[in-house]
């Protein structure tokens, strides 16, 4: 097996994202948080603005766009499944267009 094959099954796997998820959970709620004692501003600079955070919910978009590809979600029987990721991923690229294109 070649390099880049390890790290697309790494990438692409079902344990990944459970633990992106996971992740984003928590920094989602820990930033909740810092809003409610200390303000947005500080949240914004600690959690939502941060460059790992970005990183995060990058890596999220390729491996659910991964796993589209992987489970072949696009069959008739697999339709909501398909729904249901393609959401996810409209929703972070929703967040990247509040966060980069403010109006």
């Amino acid at each position: 097996m070649k390099f880049t094959d390890k790290i697309l099954n790494i990438l692409f796997s079902m344990k990944t994202t459970v633990i992106l998820l996971l992740i984003f959970a928590a920094a989602v709620g820990v930033a909740t948080f810092i809003e409610n004692d200390f303000g947005r501003e500080t949240a914004y600079a600690l959690v939502y603005g941060s460059k790992w955070l970005e990183l995060l919910m990058t890596l999220l978009v390729i491996n659910l766009t991964g796993n589209i590809i992987r489970y072949k979600m696009w069959q008739p029987k697999k339709i909501p499944l398909l729904i249901f990721h393609v959401s996810f991923i409209i929703i972070f690229i929703g967040a990247a267009i509040t966060r980069y294109f403010e109006l």
